[in-house]
C-alpha cells in the first residue's frame, strides 16, 4: 500500500513523540498490526501505574489497557501528560 490513510507508521509511540512538532498538539492512532509481539507482564505496574488509574472503553481488552499505561508514563515522563486525552 503505497498511501496509509491512518498516517504515517512509527516504531514505537516514544518515536512518535520525538518526531513531532514542539508545542503543538498532536493525534496518535493505534492500530496494531503484531498482536502478538513480544510482551512482558505487569510492566506498567512495576513502574508505579496501575488499571485503576486508566479509563478503558468496554470494549477493550486488558492488554490494551496496559499499553495505556505505558503511554502514560511516556507522556508523564515527557511533560506532555496535562494535555493528553488517552
Amino acid at each position: 500500500m503505497d498511501h496509509n490513510p491512518a498516517g504515517k507508521s512509527f516504531e514505537d509511540f516514544e518515536t512518535f513523540l520525538k518526531s513531532k512538532p514542539k508545542d503543538q498538539p498532536f493525534t496518535f492512532w493505534f492500530g496494531s498490526t503484531d498482536p502478538h509481539r513480544t510482551y512482558e507482564p505487569n510492566t506498567g505496574i512495576q513502574t508505579g501505574m496501575y488499571l485503576e488509574d486508566v479509563t478503558v472503553p468496554g470494549f477493550s481488552q486488558i492488554m490494551i489497557a496496559l499499553e495505556m499505561i505505558s503511554w502514560t508514563i511516556i507522556l508523564r515522563s515527557k511533560g506532555l501528560i496535562e494535555n493528553a486525552v488517552i
